[in-house]
């Protein structure tokens, strides 16, 4: 896993875009927002120290498009999403991707 410093207001994810990588937030608080064409972008949630995230970029076809942002300053583990599905996990990356797109992908 590699250590990242981002700072206050620095976008981690970028919206729309798909990853290799998940994420670990070890400190700091990361928001979490989607874009409404009326109105802007839209807080969809918050992530605190611990929590994984970036499962939303494996979506295909995704409803929303998420933007993570550092909301305080942050540290985080970036991890290749395969590594995790063998080592963490124990799936097969495809099986996983599989499982995030059948299981949450209709709400995301």
């Amino acid at each position: 896993m590699k250590q990242l410093r981002v700072k206050r207001s620095r976008t981690i994810i970028v919206e729309g875009l798909p990853s290799n990588d998940l994420y670990v937030l070890l400190s700091g608080v990361v928001k979490v927002s989607a874009t409404n064409g009326a109105n802007g972008a839209v807080l969809m949630g918050i992530i605190v120290a611990g929590e994984i995230f970036g499962l939303h970029s494996f979506l295909r076809d995704p409803v929303y498009k998420f933007e993570c942002n550092a909301f305080t300053d942050c540290v985080i583990g970036q991890i290749r999403a395969r590594e995790f599905c063998e080592t963490v996990v124990r799936v097969p990356f495809d099986r996983f991707k599989y499982i995030i797109e059948t299981a949450l992908g209709r709400w995301w």
